[in-house]
């Protein structure tokens, strides 16, 4: 269902990723870079545990998983609930309809990894009934050229992302955080 500005108190656009967890239109950047670290350095103990490959090292990778995922349910809903909590009943967040997005991005070894320790189809779904409970509306964009699109003018292009932290929009001239903007 389409929302208007003018019927909603107020209107916040959340971009989800994994450098940032999340990045608010209102100017508030959730950080990302402690569950990025915590990732790798569960990575590295897996990949040892399974290369042992005992009974012993198998029991630890059962409650390695279940500590990591506890982790990140935690960092989820600090995250979801900090978002949620500051606006006014009858607002609207908008996030990317991240559905198959694994499926979908070419990317190397590395990103893959980062990518399928992404949970942030489990942070939408906590922002969703937090919103829920608080009357906050939840809608879901099209993420297609959403990071090359300007948000002033709405010129797309590929060359306004100069780089994967910095967005210049090359008809305006409009400068900003690329998951701000």
């Amino acid at each position: 269902p389409e929302v208007s500005c003018s019927t909603a108190a107020q209107v916040i656009g959340v971009d989800v990723g994994i450098s940032r967890i999340a990045v608010s239109s209102d100017n508030r950047f959730f950080a990302g870079k402690r569950l990025k670290e915590h990732a790798r350095r569960m990575f590295r103990l897996r990949r040892a545990l399974q290369a042992k490959g005992t009974r012993s090292a198998k029991r630890h990778l059962g409650r390695l998983r279940q500590r990591e995922n506890r982790f990140r349910a935690d960092v989820n809903h600090c995250v979801s609930k900090r978002l949620v909590e500051t606006l006014p009943p009858g607002s609207v967040i908008v996030m990317e309809n991240l559905t198959n997005i694994r499926e979908r991005v070419k990317a190397r070894r590395t990103q893959r990894r980062e990518m399928h320790n992404w949970s942030f189809g489990q942070l939408q779904a906590f922002v969703a009934y937090k919103a829920e409970a608080r009357g906050i509306q939840v809608e879901f964009a099209d993420p297609r050229y959403s990071s090359q699109a300007c948000s002033r003018c709405g010129h797309v292009s590929r060359s306004n992302r100069k780089t994967q932290s910095w967005f210049s929009c090359v008809q305006c001239g409009y400068q900003s955080n690329a998951d701000l903007n």
